[in-house]
């Protein structure tokens, strides 16, 4: 659910900055767009310091109560996909190159 909800995500602010030429806006943590719907995972956006913001990084961070404990994924302007943590159990280390989406730790 992680990986739609952050390429949905990213494909909204990329809208959002060909109607507004910036990233920033009234959205998601200062983002332009509003964050994702989910059960098992918590957004968070971070538009760069520099206004009008030519940047971002969103985060998906996974809910605790739903067995997703230190689950984290992020996504930026430039489609780059990384894996910050992993839940306990998974093999694999983060990866700051994709989403790591098996228990080995492979993409």
């Amino acid at each position: 659910e992680a990986f739609t909800a952050l390429s949905d995500f990213r494909v909204r602010m990329e809208q959002f900055y060909q109607d507004n030429r910036k990233y920033d806006g009234a959205g998601l943590n200062g983002c332009g767009v509003a964050a994702p719907n989910s059960k098992y995972f918590t957004f968070a956006c971070a538009p760069d310091a520099v206004v009008p913001s030519q940047t971002y990084v969103i985060t998906a961070t996974g809910v605790a109560n739903e067995g997703l404990t230190n689950f984290v994924y992020t996504l930026n302007e430039s489609n780059v996909r990384a894996t910050t943590t992993l839940g306990t159990g998974w093999n694999g280390a983060p990866n700051a190159a994709c989403w790591v989406r098996r228990k080995d730790g492979s993409c």
